[in-house]
């Protein structure tokens, strides 16, 4: 995988996964405690959300299989032209 796909895999994964947890985080309370590193807020959110782990782990699982199965189809097309 190239260096450019896996930060859009990456973000991918991100975006879906802030999705998954969005509605179980307070934003307000989040923008006063003014955390400054990625590791702050995973910090915050892990032990804000009591199953932040099951929810990350089903996300990467969902999003990677459907990213596999899209790239599976892609080189079956290629192998048939």
């Amino acid at each position: 995988m190239e260096d450019v796909e896996k930060q859009l895999v990456e973000a991918l994964l991100e975006n879906t996964f802030f999705d998954a947890i969005k509605d179980k985080i307070d934003e307000q309370e989040l923008k006063q405690l003014k955390l400054t590193s990625s590791a702050e807020v995973d910090g915050y959110l892990f032990n804000k959300i009591p199953d932040f782990t099951t929810i990350l782990e089903d996300v990467t699982t969902t999003r990677l299989s459907e990213y596999l199965s899209q790239e599976e189809t892609t080189d079956d097309k290629h192998l048939l032209n």
